[in-house]
């Protein structure tokens, strides 16, 4: 999981609390299908983009998308820009930026500055590469004036009630606001550019969807298309039911998009070719037209949230207490959908707008909860074992309930796990419960537990356990995949590795050098020099197996390139942060990312170096952590492989930290604590 900027030096009288609609933001936008189509879509090779969001409140997410920079975009000359019309908000955004950007170094963007402006009033024209916009959703009868000055105090309580409303009032409709931002993206986005806009449902996501659809402008058009579902319940751990977001992809170069310097600072050059110098405080028209819009063919992402009636969704764990009113009401559930629009084809001739539809009633909440991709880290550093967490899970597309609230999780019938592991592999790592080494005589017990596997994987070279692995895994007539697991010491950790085989290559199948790392936000460029210096000094040593680094399965689909440089594409893949999955599913799941991975990687072979299911932890979703269950989940991956899978993990990992981001279950893995 990405960590979420803090907010703690915000004053939330005057500003809007980050909340339920800010945290579906941050999940869609760190979302294996998101990150990997963002990543595709700006590729290194490209411009630097520039980020806008526009009413940023808190700034905790456009801070969330600068620090993640180069997960979310798999680049980090991204430049990161707000607006919003209450100064107090611009500044509590500069603040979250800046702080987000230092914690964060290594995979951060370039922050430029927060305006206080008037919508996209600021930016000149084909600007904005990727726009995001949680706008004031809540119907009103007034649409409160923008609040240009700082003249009153904090504690003028008439005053921060108004700069409150500013970021939930959305006048007739709750639709206002949204409808002048509808108005102006088409001008601002540039030609390959990128809109996220959140939506309520009564807000009639489906009708901006029809508008969007009669955009034209020559042949040009839009088309809407479903392509996931996503989000995460309400506050702490608590779901809400994503439902859909509408997805649209710019085609057609319309103008020259404006320049960003590779450093990300806002030179004079960039501020005159980025910013309106007259623009920022334009006042709002309150009649906008939006039948009259000329269609831009292009990419625009609408996050559509829709209300349901029912069921209570409770607020963030470190609620404020507000003295004015909020958003939106508590007692519902929102729920949002993806959709891609795409342009049509050569010769397409597109009708005249018309007037936008009827209102249609909102779908109801769908049943699948939400998928939740957290990062994993397997083995620990040199000796002392660290916190770890689970890979992000690529989430499919399903088709949504009619049922008016999600039941819960209901664990999978049995099925018999026993069958053949002869060309399966077993993780195993050489740790204590308290996180000290084990010794040699406790390994090979470790090793006497369980039988039958063709291939054991381990993931560094501290507490001597090359030799005492080797040393047990001779026994049982099997190959060993060793690991180094710090880049930083390749060398060194190689040369152990050398040492310890001491000439004898014959049980060494494969050496991992890295483990997730380019998931983790390490440069693609430091992993391939590392593997391969890794590649000179083993082959030097009379090495001839497979070198490899091993990253999550979404991270080698968008970097194709570590599996390139790999003897095959070595991916990490667990079907338990699939939300909308169940264990009977997970071996399906498994086999699909499989195949999307070796679609990535120009059909070379892939081999899962990690797959399992805990037998304790909290539901993720449908995904339920139980002993049934992952003996379930491991029959399920057997029935789809019988090899090229390793599976995870031998033993349960005591020393690991549980944590409510990986769902309370790293411990827990262990397949021969239980007889599964």
């Amino acid at each position: 999981m990405l960590p979420t900027p803090t907010t703690s030096h915000v004053s939330f009288d005057r500003i809007y609390e980050p909340s339920e609609d800010s945290y579906l933001l941050l999940d869609t936008l760190s979302s294996p299908s998101e990150s990997t189509f963002l990543t595709s879509h700006f590729q290194p090779s490209t411009p630097a983009p520039l980020l806008l969001e526009v009413g940023t409140g808190s700034g905790v997410v456009l801070a969330f998308a600068l620090a993640h920079a180069q997960t979310i975009f798999g680049r980090t000359d991204l430049a990161a820009l707000g607006t919003d019309v209450n100064i107090f908000a611009c500044n509590a955004t500069a603040q979250t930026a800046t702080l987000a950007r230092q914690e964060n170094l290594k995979t951060a963007g370039s922050w430029l500055d927060a305006v206080q402006a008037d919508l996209t009033t600021p930016l000149r024209p084909g600007c904005v590469d990727v726009l995001i916009f949680n706008p004031p959703y809540v119907p009103t009868d007034i649409l409160p004036a923008p609040e240009f000055s700082a003249a009153a105090g904090q504690g003028d309580f008439e005053r921060d009630s108004h700069l409150l409303s500013l970021s939930y009032a959305g006048g007739k409709d709750g639709m206002e606001t949204t409808d002048r931002l509808l108005e102006q993206i088409p001008d601002v986005l540039s030609p390959r550019g990128v809109a996220y806009v959140l939506l309520c449902a009564q807000n009639r996501p489906e009708v901006v969807m029809e508008r969007v659809r009669a955009w034209e402008e020559g042949r040009g058009g839009w088309r809407a298309e479903k392509v996931g579902v996503s989000g995460m319940k309400a506050g702490w751990e608590k779901l809400i039911h994503i439902h859909d977001i509408p997805y649209l992809t710019r085609r057609s170069n319309r103008r020259r998009p404006c320049c960003i310097p590779p450093s990300g600072h806002l030179t004079r050059q960039a501020q005159h070719l980025i910013l309106r110098s007259e623009s920022h405080t334009s006042t709002p028209s309150r009649n906008p037209s939006i039948l009259n819009i000329n269609m831009k063919a292009g990419l625009l992402t609408i996050a559509a949230l829709a209300a349901g009636a029912s069921a209570h969704a409770v607020g963030h764990q470190h609620q404020h207490q507000h003295q004015h009113a909020h958003r939106r009401d508590e007692n519902v559930v929102y729920q949002y959908e993806v959709v891609t629009v795409v342009a049509p084809p050569p010769g397409y001739q597109a009708a005249a707008p018309s007037a936008a539809p009827g209102y249609q009633p909102p779908p109801a909440p769908a049943s699948n909860p939400p998928s939740y991709q957290p990062p994993k880290q397997n083995k620990p550093p040199a000796h002392t074992p660290p916190k770890e967490n689970k890979p992000p899970a690529y989430n499919p597309p399903k088709p949504a309930s009619t049922s008016a609230a999600p039941p819960p999780p209901k664990q999978d019938s049995p099925t018999n796990n026993n069958g053949s592991t002869n060309g399966l592999g077993l993780t195993y790592t050489p740790y204590t419960s308290a996180g000290g080494c084990k010794s040699a005589e406790q390994v090979m017990a470790d090793f006497e537990k369980w039988d039958g596997y063709g291939l054991y994987r381990i993931y560094g070279v501290d507490c001597d356990q090359v030799c005492n692995v080797i040393a047990a895994v001779k026994a049982k007539n099997a190959k060993i995949m060793l690991g180094v697991f710090d880049i930083a010491n390749v060398e060194t950790e190689v040369q152990t590795i050398i040492s310890d085989v001491n000439g004898d290559w014959s049980m060494v199948d494969t050496i991992s050098i890295g483990n997730e790392l380019v998931n983790k936000g390490t440069a693609v460029e430091a992993v391939l020099a590392a593997l391969a210096t890794a590649r000179s000094l083993l082959t030097a040593a009379g090495f001839t197996g497979a070198i490899v680094t091993v990253d999550t399965f979404n991270a080698v689909i968008a970097n194709p390139q570590l599996c390139e440089a790999s003897d095959f594409a070595a991916i990490n893949c667990h079907a338990y942060f699939d939300a909308t999955g169940t264990a009977g599913g997970a071996g399906d799941f498994v086999a699909m990312q499989v195949q999307r991975v070796k679609e990535a990687c120009g059909g070379k072979r892939v081999v899962v170096t990690e797959t399992g299911w805990p037998y304790q932890g909290d539901a993720n979703g449908n995904a339920v952590a139980s002993i049934e269950n992952q003996a379930i989940a491991l029959a399920s991956i057997k029935s789809k492989f019988t090899e090229d899978c390793i599976l995870f993990s031998s033993l349960s990992d005591h020393w690991k930290v549980n944590t409510p981001a990986t769902f309370m279950c790293e411990q827990y893995w262990g397949i021969y604590d239980h007889g599964n």
